[in-house]
């Protein structure tokens, strides 16, 4: 079975940061040579990723820590969306 587009966008991330079993980033992968808007995502967040990853961590203030906790907890009963789907097509625009 081919894997969709859909699909593939929201294990992309997973994938990136080594999440995926074997048998879910062959089947990501194969979907991803054969799909160049998939490939083209997979690409733009993985230079994402590594432009993030190389700036380094500053710790966060304890209030700014405090009012995410909030927002997280109001949150956590709103539905879901799929964070980073599209976003590869958003910053290949920009």
């Amino acid at each position: 079975m081919t894997m969709k587009c859909e699909r593939a966008q929201t294990q992309v991330m997973a994938y990136l940061s080594g999440a995926l079993d074997a048998s879910s980033a062959a089947r990501l992968m194969e979907h991803i040579g054969q799909c160049p808007t998939c490939r083209a995502e997979l690409d733009c967040l993985r230079e994402v990723t590594n432009t993030l990853s190389g700036l380094g961590v500053r710790p966060m203030p304890e209030s700014a820590a405090n009012r995410v906790r909030e927002r997280l907890a109001e949150n956590r009963s709103r539905p879901r969306k799929p964070f980073f789907s599209g976003i590869g097509r958003c910053a290949l625009a920009g």
